[in-house]
C-alpha cells in the first residue's frame, strides 16, 4: 500500500502498487472492491481524480 485516505471516513481507498503495476483497493461497510492491475502512471492519474473528487 503506497497511499491511502482516512479510515475514519465511510469509504477508505487504497493505492497498492507492486512491480510496476497498481491497482485501488475501495472498501466500504467491510465490503472489499478492487480495480484491475494498471500500469503505475495510469492509475496514478484515475488516484488524483479520485482524490480530487473527479471520479467515484
Amino acid at each position: 500500500m503506497i497511499e491511502w485516505t482516512c479510515e475514519c471516513a465511510a469509504e477508505v481507498y487504497e493505492l497498492c502498487e507492486a512491480a510496476g503495476l497498481a491497482f485501488i483497493r475501495k472498501t466500504t461497510g467491510g465490503a472489499v472492491w478492487e480495480s484491475d492491475a494498471w500500469l503505475v502512471r495510469e492509475i496514478r492519474r484515475t488516484w488524483r481524480a479520485l482524490l480530487g473528487g473527479y471520479v467515484k
